[in-house]
Formats: structure tokens, C-alpha cells, sequence
């Protein structure tokens, strides 16, 4: 968590972060805004490995990074209360630690 001061009124800032699993790969964005029906999200780009499993076809982890320059994207809220970036992909979901998966084995 970080805190600013901006004037005479310190707000708390808290980074959030969404994840979309797919087939062999999970996706990470950093929340931009948040209203009551939409999301607006950035695409993170891949750091360091932070993860693998140590099979011959790993699954490894890569830590997420902000990326200022990442693709920006609004979401809005469905009937059902999920996200998505679209009608044929996977609910997003929050998480805490952005980490970007690979399952080598398919």
C-alpha cells in the first residue's frame, strides 16, 4: 500500500489487479478506474520468473510489471456479475499478486 499527500486530503492508494485464465496461459491487467459498471484495465507486460514446477514441460510463473504503455481496455459489468473482455472469453478475476502462468505441457 502506498499513501500520498495531496494537499490538505492524504489518500490511500491501493493497487489492484485482474487475471484471465485461459487454455495454457494466464493474462494479468492492473485496474485503472473503477466505476459502478465498468473497469478500466491495462495490460501488464512479464518480468522476472518467480515460479516453475521443474518438469521437463514446466508450468512457470513470471512476475507481472506495470506497463505504462500497455493496451487499455474498458470491461463492463454482465447480468450475471462477472467481467470479460469478451463475449467468447473467461471471466477476469482480482487478485492480490499478478503473476503471468505458462503450462508448457500442451
Amino acid at each position: 500500500m502506498e499513501t500520498t499527500n495531496t494537499g490538505f486530503m492524504t489518500e490511500l492508494l491501493t493497487k489492484e489487479y485482474m487475471t484471465e485464465t485461459l487454455v495454457t496461459d494466464t493474462l494479468c491487467y492492473e485496474v485503472i478506474k473503477k466505476t459502478a459498471k465498468t473497469i478500466t484495465l491495462r495490460s501488464m507486460t512479464r518480468g522476472e520468473q518467480v515460479y516453475t514446477d521443474g518438469a521437463p514441460l514446466p508450468v512457470i510463473g513470471l512476475k507481472a510489471i506495470s506497463d505504462p504503455l500497455g493496451d487499455v481496455k474498458v470491461v463492463r459489468l454482465r447480468k450475471n456479475g462477472t467481467y470479460r473482455m469478451s463475449e467468447s472469453s473467461n471471466n477476469l478475476h482480482f487478485t492480490e499478486n499478478p503473476i503471468f502462468y505458462t503450462d508448457y505441457k500442451w
